[in-house]
């Protein structure tokens, strides 16, 4: 039985910065929530996302969530009963010092030359938009700053930094732990090759229909249908599944 599936958010919930949401596609995974509570076939929906804590709160609210979601690729997770925030336990000490003082070379060199601007709201990460400039350029020039002192990765728009040893696959790992529901127990919905450490995590690997062509080639299921209504599309399939008694991982 698949208990839990965990989902991205841009481009699996909503089709990214910008764009409006899907609102219908939302209350329908709020029902599945509100049925998961006690229909065990029906599995219930968290996020895992590099957005920032207050959206992804503001989007576990709006899916009815109740088990822990991640947020900043794993760096946090919100926990809704009792109410409140942590930080990966990695995150403490050294790690969080070297985070730092990455930072606040890139907010010298980059973001106060003018050449980058950080998104709002993050504390244990950070994404960075060019100003002028291509995305390329942006993650060249932060690539030669930072050396390997975190990790960068490119998004369409921005490119995130991220500290050693943190990403959405240990995120997951540490809900897995926190939620009392093996990796074995739960499906993965992601969209960017940035998913694919969170997608190897877990039991059953799926994407909407825009996905990358790595995310398409590592999916156990591809829906025909993009972003919020693929994610729709499968986790009915899930629920089927369960019903059926089918199993998901041989």
């Amino acid at each position: 039985m698949i208990r839990l599936i965990v989902v991205d958010i841009d481009g699996c919930l909503t089709a990214g910065e910008g764009r409006p949401l899907d609102f219908r596609s939302l209350a329908k995974i709020a029902r599945f929530n509100s049925r998961a509570r006690t229909d065990p076939r029906t599995p219930a929906v968290t996020l895992c996302s590099g957005r920032p804590a207050p959206y992804v709160e503001v989007m576990h609210q709006a899916i009815g969530g109740h088990v822990p979601a991640l947020y900043e690729h794993g760096c946090g997770m919100l926990v809704p009963e009792p109410y409140g925030f942590r930080t990966h336990p990695s995150l403490q000490g050294v790690a969080q010092d070297e985070f730092r003082a990455a930072i606040k070379l890139v907010r010298e060199r980059l973001v106060g030359t003018g050449r980058a601007y950080f998104q709002p709201g993050k504390e244990h990460s950070a994404s960075l938009y060019p100003i002028g400039g291509s995305v390329d350029d942006l993650f060249a020039a932060t690539r030669d700053l930072l050396g390997p002192r975190l990790q960068i990765d490119r998004g369409p728009l921005y490119v995130n930094l991220i500290p050693a040893g943190i990403d959405k696959g240990s995120g997951v790992a540490w809900l897995a732990e926190m939620a009392g529901i093996g990796l074995d127990e739960m499906a993965g919905i992601g969209d960017a090759d940035g998913d694919l450490k969170f997608l190897d995590a877990v039991c059953f690997a799926a994407a909407p229909a825009n996905c990358s062509p790595a995310i398409r080639a590592r999916a156990d299921r591809v829906s025909r249908f993009p972003t919020a209504e693929g994610t729709l599309d499968l986790i009915n399939f899930n629920e089927r599944r369960n019903g059926s008694g089918k199993q998901r991982c041989d």
